[in-house]
Formats: structure tokens, C-alpha cells, sequence
């Protein structure tokens, strides 16, 4: 009983229902994205309704709110960036709004995907190593 009453009131259940209307209420911001923003939506409804306690704070998918560890594949250099709110963006600290161009390009990704984020230079080759929930899974975005 106690493990399905804490199953039932999980943060991360709560923080998803968040992103869910936040993004319901805030989707004409981004029109051009509105087939990534359904099949976000989607995935976040299918993965809150069976979110296993024993996999936090790792998550399947990028989400908004998760922090993605990855290598850059020509030069094994390892980094991190954080998925956030488009109002939340801070680059130099690493948090990135899904929004983003890099953001599109990570959200809903999985571990062991590889693709290309825009780096200084050009396009960078990244292998993603890690997903994890991050204290601010939901953000302040999610409570405007």
C-alpha cells in the first residue's frame, strides 16, 4: 500500500502534469514545432501513467526538465546541458530551452542515440550517455 501511495503522488507525476499544461497553454509560441510538441505531449501522458519509482531519477527519453550527459564522438570530450523552459534559458549554465534549436534535436532522444547539435564551431557529432530527472524537472515556466 505505502509503495502505491508513493507510486501515486511521485514528483515526477506532478512535474509532467505540469509540462502538460504548460504546453497546452503556451503551443502557439512555438507553431512550427507543433508535431514535436504532440508527440511530446504523447510521451509524457504515456510515461507518467507508469513511472517506476525504482528507475529515478533516471529517465527513458530527454524531457523537458532532464539532464542529458553526452560525449562528442570525434573528440570524446564529455558535457551536459539541462532541458528547460524557453524563460528559464541559461547557456552558460548549461540549462537549454527545448525550444532551442539543440533543444528540438535532443527532446525525446534516448540513451545510446547519436545525432548533431550545433556547436561554435559547426555541427558536433554527440552520443547521448545519460538521462536524468534533475531537481527542477518541472521549472518555474510550468506554474505561469
Amino acid at each position: 500500500m505505502l509503495l502505491r501511495k508513493s507510486l501515486h503522488y511521485h514528483p515526477m507525476r506532478r512535474a509532467f502534469a505540469n509540462q502538460v499544461e504548460y504546453l497546452s497553454r503556451h503551443r502557439s509560441r512555438w507553431d512550427e514545432s507543433e508535431t514535436m510538441i504532440d508527440r511530446y505531449l504523447e510521451r509524457i501522458v504515456e510515461y507518467r501513467s507508469r513511472i517506476d519509482i525504482a528507475e529515478f531519477p533516471k529517465l527513458p527519453f530527454v524531457a523537458i526538465g532532464s539532464k542529458v550527459r553526452y560525449i562528442e564522438t570525434d573528440t570524446n570530450r564529455w558535457s551536459q546541458m539541462s532541458l528547460c523552459y524557453p524563460e528559464d534559458e541559461r547557456e552558460e549554465w548549461g540549462m537549454i530551452s527545448f525550444a532551442s534549436p539543440n533543444g528540438r534535436k535532443l527532446l525525446l532522444r534516448q540513451v545510446d542515440d547519436v545525432l548533431l547539435l550545433d556547436g561554435e564551431g559547426g555541427p558536433v557529432r554527440v552520443c547521448i550517455r545519460s538521462i536524468e530527472c534533475t531537481g527542477q524537472l518541472a521549472g518555474k515556466g510550468s506554474l505561469e
